[in-house]
């Protein structure tokens, strides 16, 4: 008999080759989508904080407009105060 005929101790069985190929195929996949789903939160990580870096700065503005516009809103309002004590206003 020649020695190409003896099946080897050490040979798999197809069966059991197709099965750790399906394993490392469906690990593969699930890998894959693991890295898209952190590349996606990543990505709404970033807009999200853009997007809260644009609404303080919007506060921001929004609050030195008005420290802007206090003095003049408070000397209306003196001189409001000041024609209603002098009975000069009419309602």
């Amino acid at each position: 008999m020649a020695d190409e005929e003896k099946p080897t101790p050490h040979a798999e069985s197809p069966i059991r080759k197709i099965l750790i190929e399906s394993a490392l195929i469906v690990f593969s996949i699930l890998l894959a989508l693991a890295a898209n789903a952190w590349s996606d939160a990543n990505k709404q990580r970033v807009l999200a904080d853009r997007a809260l870096q644009g609404v303080r700065d919007e506060i921001e503005g929004n609050a030195q407009r008005i420290r802007d516009a206090l003095p003049y809103l408070r000397t209306m309002e003196g001189q409001v105060f000041r024609a209603d004590s002098l009975k000069r206003v009419h309602g």
